[in-house]
């Protein structure tokens, strides 16, 4: 008798439906009615297979929650509840010859799919690739120098070992077949295939997955199960391969085996054709492994628009089930359903009708569309709807909802962000949980890791290094804390430090280079900094300048630091040679040791990090590959662990449910939820590659993406039992692009219009179109469709809604003298000089550009900035200044050098010889001619002491006080100097003081000048404000400014100083029309040249304040700004 003969004649308790619930009642009745004596409770257990922990944690949610109670409570006890696939893998190593002593890691088996691609690429880089193996020699060759590409070869080893793995598992009788030749009927291309089966299973035939589901036939009555289990319940397997089906058929000459499997239509005929009946048949009993037949499109006739969308993969899971069952198969009840939108659907789909005469359907809001501006709106408006459910049924529970993703890592930090809250006994809080993890998820020691893993090739750029350093748990190791990690920041900086750890590692890199940059020579800088100081007389000696940034108790960071760095060269030269896989093990774990400290905070990711080097070891030991390999080898290696699903959230909490959109995973739940439905992103497209024997011999049964995705859906809509929500990104969050729905979404949508919709009617499928952002007012208008919960955004929602107009001050206590309000000068200056920042940095506490935090360079300058070069030119007035000689100012190169600062090689000369020139130039010039020249100036400025002025101003009916210091010269007044070109901005600080010190000056004394001295390249460039004629007036017009400082600041005035200027200047001072002038403004504000130190399109502030456009919509208040704050200015200066 053939093999498979003899399995049909054994028997397997097979019951399917519609309804879970229905089956997991069956499931809890019957292990209800097993009775055992008091001395057996404990000597054997029973077993629920489950696909997954959704399921699991489901079916125990149901068992003690949801199944009426009898006269005994609900105790689920002794009972084990293991994974699909890990439970067929543990009793198949028991009839293995290759057996594990206790529960075998599936890893350690010699043909998991990661040994396999050892095995792989063992052949393909040292194999022979000649004859049938031609092909992959044209693969893996490098360009240019023909030899191997390990990197190449290790790619396409993990490729065909996945394919391997899926032929073995759906293509058995194949797999037979070329493990004794290479089939006539196979393309000559293709001929590699067989061959590098046979080539990696010679010798170990006994021990791979084929060999197990040849032996299990025979043997499998061997593996004792019925001592540990009294019988196995498997629940709703998805997608089930026939071999699987077959181990359970085995078992079930061994003890009890009951297969519960979901159904979409458990009344419908799925295989009312014979042909298609008899190939099923003749393919079960022939002498090989089972195999299905074909899969022709013609066959697919489901009578149903949505079966047929969808039920392809249910349709090959019920037909190897009526194979295996021969035809006993149990039926589980169908629940009653409402006349909601969303039952009768669901009726039509179970019954299979799919007739057109349906009485139409109002709009009942239990299947929803929400279309939205991108991920994070996705999420939001998620939140909303759930609360609103809870709102509306005060006997829903979180555990009663799921919310499913086709890419949950894209969508978890924004459900950790939208739903995670400090205050978990909030009254919106809604307790969540996420079913799936992917090992690194957004892992700060992941991401650590694999910088550490890439020094080998890496230039060690003080950047990258600092960048490990702030890891909290390498800081941690190295002892250093978040304030300590920004003192290194600095000295590394003051050290000059920019990368390569020497002179020899920069000649590995590029032919040659200086050393003065590098890590060693900024480490002996450092210590001898310490050691002696930065004296001048130092330098010759040691030919290096010492940098005194350490001082006292820091040696010790310091001494931590070099550590750090130490450990760090030690990896890198380790990695930069090959090694064997064992070798690579030991120095990773050696590695996680020396850099990474496992706390309360770390220690869940580090586990991560050493699973995946203990996967490493295994798989290594497992292949017996012994061979050397590189660190890019490695890292491709870790990266694929990363990348893969595991854990997750612990389930059995009364919570939300959040998993990735696969089959079988769908439980019942009252609200089932959709993320992400959008075209690109579901259902997957099947990608195989062109050599894939299963892309154009599609057989039942296959595994497909877009078949199970499309499974996937199909059981969402019918697990939903009240309310079905679907969300996708229809809009772009950037330009308001329009995208559309996944076909999934849209074939669902256009089957209930079709059948459910009158002809003048509204559509009963609810669809909703939402705003970009969550405080837009239609949320919080009366009858809007749309809605929020959300406190904070109503709040924003009625401000703008309702525009305060003015600020309103304080209210004082009644007093006799009235209320003075005090502003600084300083205050007063920063705001008007850029108002965007002031806005956020003093007002909104936000910054956004790197202010406070030591940015680090990786590469010397070959050119300077506008910035240093103006911090160099002061350096260089303040030595001409104290009469210092040309000795010094180049020990001022020096130094300069040393950090990294000047330009690299000859060019720098040349920088500093330029900058020397302009600043002995300037010294010598007169700002005026009642002036003496600049180096007087500020010779005179060093002996004088700032002056405090202050004057008290009426503004809006209370007093403001403004007052703030400055120098005043006797003879000539303010002179404000600053080695910058001429910008409208760097005015502004010498005009308000100006304002300040005619405004508080003795009417009985002549009101003073004030100077505002730029540079223009190698000469001065002053401007000159004239002495008010009385004192009041220059406190009308400081009147004027400090209203807008304090009631017109939030949001503030729509300007910035150049293009103001420029705007004034063309409409005032030329007469141009108010197109042009506007035109001119633009430009300043588009100037490239301005850099993120001045203004416009390049700052960060402005362009977070006002966007790309610029300050000019709406264009009035860009001219009311420019003309209230710029013009008096324009006007003073030009008489």
């Amino acid at each position: 008798m053939a093999r498979w003969e003899r399995l049909i004649d054994m028997q397997l308790n097979i019951a399917w439906g519609s309804s879970l619930e229905r089956m997991a009642d069956d499931l809890f009745r019957r292990l209800g009615e097993c009775r055992v004596g008091t001395a057996e409770i404990f000597a054997k257990r029973d077993c629920i297979v489950v696909p997954n922990r959704i399921q699991q944690a489901w079916l125990q949610h149901h068992f003690l929650f949801d199944m009426p109670r009898g006269a005994t409570p609900h105790v689920l006890a002794n009972c084990d509840f293991p994974p699909f696939n890990l439970f067929i893998n543990d009793w198949l190593n028991r009839i293995s010859p290759a057996e594990q002593p206790g529960r075998p890691d599936p890893e350690k088996h010699p043909f998991s799919v990661k040994s396999t691609r050892w095995r792989i690429f063992n052949f393909l880089l040292n194999g022979d690739l000649s004859g049938d193996f031609a092909p992959l020699l044209q693969y893996v060759q490098s360009r240019g120098s023909g030899s191997r590409d390990s990197r190449k070869c290790f790619k396409l080893a993990g490729r065909l070992a996945a394919l391997f793995d899926q032929y073995v598992t759906y293509r058995p009788a194949m797999m037979l077949e070329w493990s004794k030749s290479t089939p006539a009927s196979l393309p000559p291309e293709l001929h590699w295939e067989p061959a590098l089966w046979r080539q990696i299973t010679s010798g170990a035939q006994n021990y791979t997955y084929l060999d197990l589901y040849q032996r299990m036939i025979e043997h499998l009555g061997e593996c004792s199960i019925e001592n540990q289990y009294r019988r196995i319940f498997v629940f709703n397997p998805s997608l089930m391969p026939p071999v699987h089906l077959a181990f359970f058929k085995l078992l079930g000459d061994i003890l009890p085996v009951h297969l519960y499997l979901f159904n979409p239509a458990p009344a419908h005929d799925w295989f009312d054709r014979e042909s298609l009946r008899q190939r099923i048949q003749d393919a079960a009993r022939t002498d090989a492994l089972f195999d299905l037949p074909g899969d022709p499109d013609d066959l697919l006739n489901l009578k149903h628009p949505l079966l047929d969308a969808y039920g392809r993969g249910a349709r090959d899971m019920a037909g190897i089930t009526l194979d295996f069952g021969d035809g006993q198969i149990v039926e589980t009840a169908t629940p009653a359903y409402s006349n909601s939108l969303l039952h009768t659907l669901q009726q039509s789909i179970i019954e299979c009708d799919a007739s057109m005469d349906t009485p139409p359907l109002p709009p009942d809001g239990s299947i929803q569309i929400h279309k939205c501006h991108g991920k994070m709106r996705e999420v939001e408006i998620l939140r909303d709807q759930l609360l609103d459910c809870f709102n509306n049924d005060p006997t829903l529970q979180p555990r009663h909802i799921q919310v499913q993703v086709p890419d949950l890592n894209d969508y978890a930090p924004y459900i950790e962000a939208v739903f995670s809250t400090p205050n978990r006994d909030a009254r919106d809080t809604i307790p969540f949980v996420i079913a799936d993890s992917v090992s690194t998820g957004e892992s700060q020691a992941a991401e650590a890791f694999r910088q550490l893993l890439a020094l080998s090739d890496s230039r060690f750029t003080a950047p990258e290094i600092l960048d490990l350093l702030r890891y909290p748990g390498i800081a941690r190791r190295f002892h250093f804390s978040p304030g300590d990690v920004d003192n290194a920041a600095a000295w590394i900086q003051k050290a000059g430090i920019r990368w390569g750890r020497n002179r020899h590692h920069r000649r590995e890199v590029v032919a040659d280079f200086t050393e003065d940059t590098t890590w060693q020579v900024g480490f002996d800088r450092l210590f001898l900094g310490y050691a002696l100081g930065s004296k001048d007389d130092h330098f010759p000696e040691f030919q290096i300048s010492p940098s005194d940034t350490v001082e006292g108790g820091d040696a010790i960071l310091l001494g931590h630091l070099a550590r750090f760095y130490n450990a760090l060269t030690d990896f890198a030269k380790f990695s930069s040679s090959e090694h064997s896989l064992a070798e690579w093990a030991d120095r990773l774990d050696l590695a996680l040791n020396d850099f990474f400290l496992s706390d309360n905070e770390t220690y869940l990711h580090i586990a991560v990090l050493r699973k995946a080097v203990g996967l490493l070891r295994t798989t290594a030991a497992a292949s017996g590959f012994i061979g050397k390999v590189p660190i890019a080898i490695i890292r491709d290696f870790l990266a694929g662990h990363f990348n893969e699903t595991e854990g997750g959230s612990e389930l059995h909490r009364n919570a939300v449910v959040f998993s990735s959109l696969r089959p079988g995973s769908t439980a019942p739940r009252r609200v089932q939820a959709l993320l992400g439905m959008g075209d690109s992103l579901f259902p997957r497209v099947n990608d195989r590659p062109a050599y894939d024997l299963l892309r154009d011999t599609r057989k039942m049964g296959d595994r497909s993406s877009t078949i199970e995705d499309r499974q996937a859906f199909l059981e969402v809509i019918l697990n939903a039992r009240e309310i079905l929500l679907i969300f996708y990104p229809a809009f772009s969050e950037e330009d308001n692009t329009a995208s559309i729905e996944s076909v999934a979404v849209r074939e669902l949508a256009e089957y209930i219009n079709r059948r459910f919709q009158s002809k003048e009617g509204p559509s009963p499928l609810q669809t909703f179109t939402h705003r970009l952002q969550a405080h837009n007012p239609d949320y919080f208008t009366a009858n809007s469709p749309i809605f929020s919960y959300s406190s904070i955004a109503c709040k924003t929602a009625k401000a703008l809604l309702h525009p305060t107009d003015t600020a309103t001050a304080p209210a004082a206590a009644p007093a006799q003298s009235p209320p003075v309000f005090h502003v600084a000068l300083d205050d007063l200056i920063s705001f008007f000089e850029n108002p965007a920042k002031y806005y956020f940095t003093k007002i909104l506490n936000a910054r956004l550009d790197s202010d406070g935090e030591t940015m680090l360079a990786d590469t010397e300058p070959f050119a300077s900035d506008t910035l240093q070069d103006w911090k160099v030119r002061k350096q260089l007035i303040d030595s001409f200044v104290a009469n210092e000689d040309d000795t010094t100012r180049q020990r001022i190169l020096a130094e300069l050098t040393a950090n990294g600062i000047a330009p690299f090689g000859p060019a720098g000369q040349k920088w500093f010889e330029k900058l020397t020139s302009e600043a002995e130039t300037l010294i010598t010039q007169s700002p005026a001619e009642n002036l003496p020249p600049l180096k007087d100036i500020l010779l005179a400025e060093k002996s004088f002491v700032p002056t405090e002025f202050r004057a008290t101003i009426p503004v809006r009916n209370i007093q403001v006080e403004l007052s703030g210091f400055d120098r005043l010269y006797p003879d000539h007044g303010i002179v404000h100097f600053q080695p910058s070109s001429a910008h409208t901005h760097k005015h502004i600080k010498t005009w308000l003081t100006h304002l300040l010190v005619n405004a508080a000056h003795a009417s009985a004394l002549p009101l003073p000048s004030s100077y505002s001295v730029l540079r223009d390249k190698d000469k001065l460039n002053p401007r000159h404000f004239a002495p008010f004629n009385k004192p009041s007036d220059a406190k009308d017009t400081l009147a004027v400014y400090l209203d807008i400082f304090l009631f017109q600041s939030t949001p503030p005035p729509r300007y910035t100083p150049n293009s103001a200027w420029d705007f004034v200047d063309q409409f005032h001072g030329k007469n141009k029309p108010i197109d042009a002038s506007l035109a001119e403004a633009r430009k300043a504000w588009e100037n490239p040249y301005g850099g993120s130190s001045f203004e416009g399109a390049a700052n960060s502030y402005y362009s977070k304040l006002y966007g790309p456009t610029g300050p000019f919509d709406p264009l009035n208040d860009f001219i009311s700004a420019a003309e209230t704050i710029i013009l008096p200015m324009w006007k003073h200066l030009n008489p």
